[in-house]
């Protein structure tokens, strides 16, 4: 990630630390709760808290739900 703007660096720091949460929460419920994975929610469990975490820590973010749901990348300022 050398080489990358802080606010991208933040981003995408943001979103890993997002899919550990993730897959660690569904990791304990399979194993302490015996219940089965929910392959299929884990990517929109990771878009949820990964927006969440995101308008939390930047104040100043004028992206909406809609938008990081549909074009993340966008949202962070990546050109396509």
């Amino acid at each position: 990630m050398a080489g990358l703007p802080k606010c991208i660096h933040a981003f995408l720091q943001g979103i890993w630390y997002s899919c550990v949460w993730v897959i660690w929460k569904n990791r304990n419920i399979c194993f302490f709760q015996n219940e089965p994975s929910d392959i299929h929610g884990l990517l929109d469990k990771v878009k949820r808290y990964s927006f969440l975490w995101m308008k939390a820590k930047c104040k100043s973010c004028s992206y909406s739900w809609v938008d990081w749901w549909t074009h993340p990348l966008l949202c962070m300022g990546v050109p396509l």
